[in-house]
């Protein structure tokens, strides 16, 4: 069943998925861009339903995975949930981002550019963007829509991941510097891969990574 959230052409979607033989909460953000083409970030999986409504919003143009230790970035039965392969046969002319490194990893996936540190044409008069450094397990990128002042995370918005990074760090002073360009973004909301922050959320981030700054 899909939950849907919406703010100032930004709309996120909820789907209940089964991974690692457990129930996960899922969410993919979309953003409606300047030229009113879509730009899907964490996609989940693709339904008639989902489609639909995406059909109502405007013209998918831009997908993107988060990092590398995503869902989509999994093979195996079970543990793939969220078919990348389903979104590039709805949307063929949908060009797909990428992480640093997560081309080498799957390489099997249809990958049209690599994400960097700064925002792509397509999306920089509407996002900002930083690849959190200093993790090479993870390789998150983060996005921040002006408009509705809401920072967009995958994993580095799960609590627990914050305690995860402790020992994936490779370069604490890399992975400083780059959550210190993300609280220097001026948000309040918080969209990440399995909850929302409506408000307080640069104060629930910077509590998580206390141990880090």
């Amino acid at each position: 069943m899909f939950r849907e959230h919406w703010k100032n052409q930004l709309w996120s979607m909820e789907h209940s998925a089964r991974s690692w033989g457990r129930w996960i909460q899922a969410r993919m953000t979309i953003v409606r861009l300047s030229d009113d083409s879509l730009f899907l970030i964490s996609p989940v999986r693709l339904t008639k339903q989902l489609q639909g409504r995406l059909e109502v919003l405007g013209p998918v143009r831009h997908i993107s995975v988060p990092n590398k230790f995503h869902p989509h970035t999994h093979q195996g039965v079970g543990v793939n949930p969220f078919p990348w392969e389903d979104y590039v046969r709805a949307y063929p002319e949908a060009k797909r981002y990428a992480p640093p490194g997560l081309d080498k990893k799957r390489k099997d996936l249809h990958v049209d550019r690599i994400l960097q540190d700064s925002p792509e044409p397509p999306w920089k008069e509407d996002l900002d963007q930083t690849i959190f450094q200093g993790a090479p397990v993870l390789e998150e990128v983060a996005f921040f829509h002006r408009v509705s002042q809401t920072l967009i995370l995958g994993d580095l918005g799960r609590v627990r991941t914050a305690s995860f990074l402790r020992w994936g760090l490779l370069n604490h002073r890399a992975a400083r510097r780059s959550l210190e360009k993300i609280l220097d973004w001026d948000f309040g909301r918080i969209i990440a891969y399995d909850r929302i922050w409506e408000q307080n959320g640069k104060d629930a981030l910077r509590k998580a990574y206390a141990w880090l700054l």
